[in-house]
């Protein structure tokens, strides 16, 4: 009898501290300043799939996903509970300090082609071209198929309007736009897919190829950077028990690319 009270004030205060916190949340007027001096900088929402940009103001732009799975499930949950993440948000910052939310930038509702029941927005991928800012970002549409969704805005803080479609040919995970310096700008999504995109920004401009990164161990965040004329693809594993972050370098945005172990061991 003991035990059984004991585990009912438990679970009592879980349910009240994830109500207060919901309560807090609400709470929240949007653009929201606050500062950072310890990681996680975010704390007044949960977080996840950080893309970073420095736009041409000079600023750090942060765009996420956010995650609603509730705390008790998170550690045993299985991959389809994360069905709750929804509700991009952007980040922006002059000094790492002083942080601005500037809020919900992009929501499954406001995508047509998704899944009526919402969820499933996974990590975004954010590109600016042409005087427009992009965001590219995954979610399941009505065949309960990954895609890939792209989202425009005139300014870094959005709001994104989604197209009307996904983009023909995607599929999967992650979607990360890299621009190289001729301008020519590719889309990397899925499990080592990569194809380059039309001037449009918004369709593809051939099939897809897949990606030879000298290494199968490839799940899921797929990015790219380029450093001194070397391409860097890198991805994570996290079925792999030790080390999670990959990467391997190449000549150009397709690879073949030169398998490089563990970014972090």
């Amino acid at each position: 009898m003991i035990v059984r009270v004991k585990m009912f004030v438990v679970n009592l205060v879980v349910v009240l501290l994830m109500i207060s916190c919901k309560l807090e949340q609400s709470k929240i007027t949007y653009p929201y300043m606050f500062k950072a001096e310890t990681n996680p900088f975010v704390k007044h929402i949960r977080t996840a799939d950080p893309d970073a940009h420095v736009w041409k103001d000079g600023k750090l732009w942060v765009y996420t996903s956010q995650d609603h799975v509730p705390d008790s499930t998170l550690i045993t949950a299985p991959w389809h509970v994360y069905n709750k993440m929804d509700g991009y948000h952007v980040f922006s910052t002059e000094n790492m300090i002083d942080w601005t939310d500037h809020g919900e930038i992009l929501h499954s509702k406001n995508v047509e082609w998704g899944l009526k029941e919402g969820g499933f927005m996974w990590a975004p991928g954010g590109a600016y071209k042409n005087g427009i800012y992009y965001l590219y970002f995954p979610h399941m549409d009505k065949e309960n198929k990954f895609r890939t969704g792209v989202a425009t805005s005139k300014f870094p803080q959005g709001p994104f309007v989604a197209e009307p479609n996904f983009i023909e040919g995607t599929s999967g995970i992650d979607p990360m736009c890299f621009i190289d310096d001729d301008g020519q700008a590719y889309l990397y999504f899925g499990r080592m897919m990569v194809a380059k995109l039309s001037d449009d920004m918004l369709t593809l401009a051939e099939k897809p190829k897949r990606i030879n990164a000298g290494n199968e161990k490839i799940m899921e965040g797929a990015f790219m950077h380029k450093r001194n004329g070397k391409y860097y693809y890198s991805y994570t594993n996290h079925k792999e028990e030790i080390n999670h972050g990959f990467y391997s370098i190449g000549d150009n945005p397709y690879g073949p690319f030169e398998y490089k172990g563990p970014v972090n061991p």
